[in-house]
């Protein structure tokens, strides 16, 4: 059983297209797999501007800052005064970037912050739908610089112990935007501890990890698998050396998910229990995340990941 995993997995990154929508008809013996979610709540209101509108605000480019109503209210003044024809755009970011549709395409059920995927989900004529634990945040947009964040909270929940796991799943995938709205992810995770949750946390934010720097080191001991970016991965250890920062986080977290992607493709470093695998692949980054994943909520079959990669690098 364990080598059709390791066939199908290969086959999610070697042949083109989405390989997971035939999961159901490749696999129909094998019983969906749960995930529980636990996505950022914030509904992103995206402004497209220039550096001299955000300074215009009295913002400074790229930082995270609160304000108050009336200075989004303001905001939203100017920005229909200076770009009267361009849209505004209300978003939702989702840990990984994962969907509702590709989960299920892998045989995976999920519930989002305690609420089944497709309702959370749920579109409507001016965005996603609302829920009782979304929050809004303002973001101003230019190119080729961080985009501007301002945030200008409603009620935040005192814990987020309250969210619901899936109730027959094993496994548990966090945002790293809770550390911004004010969750107590440290009960969550306690709590899930005692019940032999495996925990993944998508800290591919460079500025989240900077910031939570000292919170997100004394959680690492609750986490399994760990998502990081390059720079997040400096920003969390402070080392500006790559090789010396995976050994230093492999030493902590049983395994690590890095990506680095260029122009030229993804750079992929595997480390599990301290053992490193690391190939470049023009793939579509999103695939190999959805690959990796299917094999390890899959009866952890990991090993097969490495195998993969070896592959993967003979046909560069």
């Amino acid at each position: 059983m364990h080598y059709l995993y390791f066939f199908a997995l290969i086959a999610s990154f070697l042949i083109p297209g989405d390989f997971s929508y035939a999961y159901s008809e490749n696999f129909p013996w094998i019983a969906p797999k749960s995930l529980t979610i636990l996505g950022s709540p914030f509904i992103d209101v995206v402004l497209d501007v220039h550096g001299e509108f955000i300074e215009s605000c009295n913002l400074k480019i790229g930082e995270i800052q609160t304000l108050s109503a009336s200075d989004v209210k303001k905001i939203f003044f100017m920005y229909k005064g200076a770009f009267p024809e361009d849209p505004i755009r209300v978003t939702r970011k989702e840990p990984l970037s994962l969907t509702e549709d590709q989960l299920a395409n892998l045989g995976i059920t999920s519930l989002r912050n305690g609420n089944p995927y497709f309702n959370y989900l749920k579109q409507t004529e001016y965005g996603p739908a609302f829920n009782e634990l979304d929050q809004f945040r303002l973001v101003l947009r230019c190119p080729n610089q961080e985009d501007t964040l301002c945030y200008f909270f409603q009620n935040v929940p005192e814990c987020s112990t309250e969210l619901c796991l899936s109730p027959d799943g094993g496994y548990t995938l966090i945002d790293s935007e809770l550390f911004i709205s004010g969750y107590c992810i440290e009960s969550f995770l306690k709590k899930t501890g005692n019940q032999a949750q495996k925990i993944m946390l998508d800290l591919n934010n460079s500025r989240i990890a900077c910031q939570f720097r000292d919170r997100i080191w004394s959680l690492l001991p609750y986490i399994d698998v760990l998502f990081l970016s390059e720079s997040s991965t400096e920003a969390l250890t402070g080392i500006s050396h790559p090789t010396i920062a995976r050994r230093l986080l492999s030493r902590v977290i049983p395994m690590i998910f890095i990506q680095n992607v260029s122009e030229d493709g993804s750079r992929i470093y595997f480390i599990q229990n301290g053992k490193e695998a690391a190939y470049c692949s023009k793939q579509d980054l999103q695939q190999i995340v959805l690959g990796f994943l299917f094999g390890y909520i899959n009866n952890n079959v990991v090993d097969y990941c490495f195998h993969s990669t070896d592959l993967l690098i003979d046909n560069a």
